[in-house]
């Protein structure tokens, strides 16, 4: 299908104004990398309210997803110019709209409000007892007077723990009584009544390890004579893995959740390789999520990854190079955010699904990702099909797809940029790439977008681009995922 471009992007939302700018510099700048207790915080609780409505959101009407446009869109304003408590206000208000027509009561709205305090998220397993606190993560003018539970559950659902309590009790915090649980990464929900039914308003990961500090000191011993052969990328990754599980034991919170039990075990298998096993980060990362810092002469590179799981069942196909997706985050976010939000990490699913490897970097305005180079380090662990490497960047990741295309362009197969990208630096060098852009329709990285088609056309590229209705800037990628994957499908 066709689509023809728009003459008025300008003013169609294309602009943004200058507080919007210095925000995203900002965010672009110092979130991306090391941030304090209070933006961590913060980060997290917009991230959970994110992923709630975006939930919501896949499985809602085209007319209920319409109801979710204007705020939204004040949700993304307020995040970009720094008023994190307007933006969790503004994800649910858009969560509301999503899920039904009428107006949220007064109930309902102070319920969904509240975050769970909690702190440390990593504890040793003998502790018998989880203090949990809890308020309003924005200003609200009441008190609700009814009742909530807490319950602690395994990977697997089962409920192992709960603890009913008076909402106006939880400023004050409660004990849930963890006797006779061992360890284990769990989620800790909180759920109450959002009109006449119970649910889940909000979750947090906690992490319970046995010998907790004596196994972290044996992982800080080994890694202190790693052999002179070690790889790079093993000593680096357990160096990040080990002080994540230090800022988790010492009560700062961080943007996610960390399964921290199994990071701790994935940092004493890589010590126990001494660095050398070329199959241990592979095993680590099957079917599961990785966190490994890449490394080369000095240089590091952070990234998430996922490897498809074992094949079944016919494990001959396992012996067959994997496909790889790049996913390049927006302003703001990190190599967390196409794994947890866009759709709830959907992007991730869709591409292991299809068993193919994929990789979300962490990208500032200042760091110099490359591809190729990643995928040189990656080869020596997993089994890289370098004729079928895809990628796809939302906003600021929009214009990193773009340069990477540019840089490598034999390396790419095709390419999704998405509410963003400007012009084609090098627009000779992109030609045999095919692209396919997206935008929404009240998405202010819509003129990006138009213009990197324009670009390309006019390079002679074959590019595709694609307009979403009722979609602002953040919903955009969650709306293009199913055809962006078709898209690539048609490469693979």
């Amino acid at each position: 299908m066709t689509y023809r471009l728009p003459t008025n992007c300008i003013s169609n939302g294309a602009t943004i104004g200058m507080r919007t700018v210095l925000g995203m510099l900002v965010l672009a700048i110092g979130f991306a990398g090391t941030v304090g207790r209070t933006e961590a915080a913060d980060r997290y609780e917009l991230g959970k309210r994110l992923q709630r409505c975006e939930r919501e959101w896949q499985l809602a009407t085209p007319e209920a997803r319409a109801r979710a446009v204007a705020p939204m869109q004040s949700a993304v304003g307020s995040f970009f110019s720094l008023q994190f408590g307007r933006a969790a206000r503004g994800l649910d208000e858009a969560w509301f709209a999503v899920r039904s027509t009428d107006s949220p009561s007064n109930e309902e709205r102070l319920a969904i409000a509240h975050r769970i305090l909690l702190a440390p998220r990593l504890v040793d397993a003998a502790n018998t007892t989880l203090k949990i606190a809890g308020s309003p993560c924005y200003d609200v003018a009441e008190t609700l007077d009814s009742q909530g539970e807490f319950e602690l559950r395994r990977g697997n659902g089962t409920t192992v723990a709960r603890q009913a309590f008076r909402w106006l009790d939880l400023p004050q915090g409660i004990d849930l009584n963890l006797d006779g649980i061992g360890p284990g990464d769990f989620k800790l929900v909180l759920t109450g009544s959002v009109g006449s039914l119970p649910m889940e308003l909000n979750w947090v990961m906690v992490s319970r390890v046995d010998r907790l500090a004596d196994r972290m000191a044996a992982v800080e011993r080994a890694k202190s004579s790693w052999p002179g052969d070690a790889s790079e990328t093993v000593r680096a990754t357990v160096d990040g893995l080990l002080g994540l599980l230090k800022s988790l034991a010492s009560e700062q919170v961080q943007e996610t959740d960390f399964p921290a039990n199994r990071l701790l075990e994935h940092c004493e298998t890589l010590v126990a390789s001494q660095g050398r096993s070329v199959s241990t980060l592979r095993e680590l990362a099957s079917g599961q999520d990785a966190w490994i810092t890449l490394a080369r002469d000095g240089s590091q590179s952070p990234i998430r990854l996922r490897a498809p799981p074992p094949a079944e069942p016919n494990p001959q196909s396992d012996e067959k190079p994997w496909p790889v997706l790049f996913l390049f985050h927006g302003a703001g976010g990190s190599e967390n955010m196409f794994f947890d939000a866009y759709g709830a990490g959907r992007a991730v699913d869709l591409g292991t699904e299809r068993r193919w490897l994929v990789i979300a970097t962490r990208q500032t305005l200042f760091n110099n990702i490359d591809c190729k180079e990643i995928l040189d380090i990656l080869h020596d662990y997993f089994p890289i099909d370098r004729k079928r490497v895809f990628c796809i960047g939302h906003s600021m990741g929009a214009g990193q797809v773009v340069r990477q295309v540019t840089r490598h362009p034999q390396l790419m197969s095709a390419a999704a940029a998405l509410g963003g990208g400007g012009r084609v630096g090098q627009p000779e060098s992109v030609r045999h790439v095919r692209w396919f852009v997206g935008a929404g329709e009240a998405d202010f990285g819509r003129g990006g977008a138009v213009n990197l088609v324009r670009s390309l056309e006019k390079s002679g590229a074959n590019a595709t681009y694609r307009e979403y209705k009722q979609v602002e800037h953040m919903m955009i990628v969650q709306a293009a995922l199913d055809d962006v994957f078709r898209f690539f499908d048609d490469e693979s």
